[in-house]
């Protein structure tokens, strides 16, 4: 019996990259040679909103990071040998990074995962606070 796992859990893996849909390893390799470039983050939001894939909330993930210039991602070397690069990301507001599981990734799709749960978190402590205020 296949067992199926969605992508945004899938790329949470370790060594799970060889599994990857051959589409979305190549938006994640363009992405990761040049993550400043936004081209890439909307293209992939895209094909992740299409079926047969069809992640909404992963697609929002890269359509944020799309859509939100001051968010940054980067690589810069890993704190340790065995994790040469990672990546990491400057500009999220308070509310998202308070949700945020991490601060480093092996991958643009990890922190994208991760991203995805984190903005209707962020979302809805938004809301408490501003309903707290009325």
């Amino acid at each position: 019996m296949p067992v199926t796992i969605p992508l945004a859990e899938l790329v949470r893996l370790e060594n799970s990259r060889p599994l990857w849909p051959p589409d979305f390893d190549a938006f994640i390799k363009s992405i990761e040679k040049k993550p400043s470039d936004r081209t890439g983050w909307g293209a992939c939001a895209d094909w992740l909103d299409e079926e047969p894939v069809a992640e909404p909330a992963f697609a929002a993930a890269f359509r944020y990071v799309d859509t939100h210039r001051d968010v940054i991602v980067y690589k810069q070397d890993g704190p340790t040998y065995s994790d040469p690069k990672v990546f990491r990301v400057n500009g999220l507001v308070q509310d998202v990074l308070d949700v945020m599981p991490q601060r480093l990734w092996p991958t643009v799709a990890h922190f994208a995962a991760d991203l995805s749960k984190a903005l209707p978190i962020a979302r809805e402590n938004v809301r408490k606070k501003m309903e707290a205020l009325e």
